[in-house]
Order: structure tokens, then C-alpha cells, then sequence
């Protein structure tokens, strides 16, 4: 999610936001403390540090999903911009989805045992209040306690399939960015939507230079880019 305030409207300290710019170099705090280990040890260690979690579970949410959240800022703005890293842990074991799809187009990665976590990492679109409908992947405003799809009627309520609501959340297509590492450290660049994706402040070169230093950051072992008009290759 990315928002935007008038800088004579921002009246508090934002030293609590990491800059988006160097987010993970040496020149920000997030590039001082040096993490050593492994992806497994590392992602624990990065959330500790740096991000605020787990964030409180939401009604559509389901037990085997934990959220966080980096804040960063975006520098030499006219008007201060904040985006906000969300990151998904998500427990492959107790969840329907046991196999990765990515990982079986990947030569020779379906042969990878299963992962017993994964960890998406994503930047919303900007000012994105509306959900689908599970059935009919219909628009709708974000619904309250109980309610109905305008288009097919369905009941959408505490007691829809929050696994399914879930996965359309994490899978949809207008995310600024939406990459997954799994707990072994191998991982997919699954979308990068920048100002020709509609973005109002990020360029998809920002967000992929943001990208590649987490990763680097993290110990990430290898990266599989999957996004449509890209040309396959990996990134170690």
C-alpha cells in the first residue's frame, strides 16, 4: 500500500520509517546489522528487527497466515509518501496449498522436499479498499460482518472459505510487487508493477532494486523470475 501526505500536514517525527531508497545498504540502519545465517534464520531475524508483527489476524485471514509490516518512506518526494512492505508468513503444512505451482514449472525443483513455510512479501497497489468475491473474483467494497456479492449473491461472511479469500489476497495481479522465498531460501519474482503498472510514486526499476537487496539481505539462495513478458532466468 502506498499513501501520500502533504508536507505541511505532517506535523510528526518520521524517524520510524526506514527510506525506500536505501533501504538495506549500508547508508540505512537495516544495513548495519549483518545478518549471517541462512534465509531460515535470517527471515527471523529481519522480522525481530525491522518489522511490526505479527499484525492483529484479520476476519478474512486464516490460522496458518501471520502478517508483518516494514514502513518505509520514499525520499526527495514533494509531498512525504510511505509504503508499506507487507510481509506473509505463510504454514505450508497446515494450509490446502501443500505443493508450490511455481516451483513445479521450474526444471528440476519439483524434486525439492516441501518447505514447511513460506514468506510473500508484498507492496499493494495504492489505495486499494476493495476485495473479490471468491465465487465470481467479482470487485466488491470491503464487506462488513455479513453481507452479498452484488454480482452472483454470495454470502460473504465470517464463515466463507478464508483460505480461498486468502490466496485471491495474496495472488492479485495488481500488486506493486509480489515475490515468495520459501523457508529453504529458494524463491519466485511473481509481479512487478511500477508507474506503467499504475503506480502514482514507483518505478519498477525502485521496486526491483528494493527487491534484490532484500534478498541479498536475507542470504536468498536463488530466485526464479516468473512474470509475464519477462524473459525466465534465475538470480542468485
Amino acid at each position: 500500500m502506498v499513501v501520500s501526505r502533504p508536507l505541511k500536514r505532517v506535523k510528526r517525527v518520521v524517524a520510524d520509517y526506514y527510506s525506500f531508497n536505501s533501504f538495506g545498504t549500508s547508508a540505512c540502519p537495516a544495513g548495519d546489522r549483518t545478518l549471517d545465517g541462512s534465509f531460515r534464520s535470517n527471515i527471523k531475524s529481519f522480522l525481530i528487527s525491522y518489522a511490526d508483527g505479527p499484525l492483529p489476524t484479520k476476519i478474512s485471514s486464516p490460522p496458518f497466515i501471520q502478517r508483518w509490516q516494514v514502513r518505509l518512506r520514499l525520499d526527495h518526494q514533494e509531498e512525504d509518501v510511505f509504503v508499506a512492505l507487507h510481509i506473509v508468513e505463510e504454514n505450508v503444512r497446515c494450509s490446502d496449498s501443500l505443493y508450490c505451482d511455481h516451483c513445479r514449472v521450474v526444471a528440476g525443483w519439483q524434486e525439492n522436499p516441501v518447505c514447511k513455510k513460506r514468506y510473500h512479501f508484498i507492496i499493494q497497489a495504492d489505495n486499494v479498499k476493495q476485495q473479490r468475491c471468491t465465487a465470481c473474483d467479482t470487485e466488491s467494497a470491503q464487506p462488513s460482518a455479513s453481507t452479498r456479492c452484488k454480482a452472483c449473491e454470495l454470502e460473504i461472511s465470517r464463515d466463507t472459505d478464508l483460505e480461498d479469500e486468502t490466496r485471491l489476497d495474496l495472488e492479485d495481479e495488481r500488486h506493486l510487487l509480489h515475490g515468495i522465498i520459501h523457508v529453504n531460501g529458494f524463491g519466485h519474482l511473481l509481479r512487478v508493477n511500477g508507474r506503467e503498472g499504475g503506480s502514482r510514486y514507483l518505478f519498477g526499476c525502485d521496486i526491483m532494486g528494493l527487491w534484490d537487496r532484500i534478498c541479498i539481505m536475507l542470504k536468498a539462495r536463488l530466485i526464479w523470475i516468473c512474470m509475464a513478458g519477462y524473459v525466465v532466468t534465475t538470480i542468485k
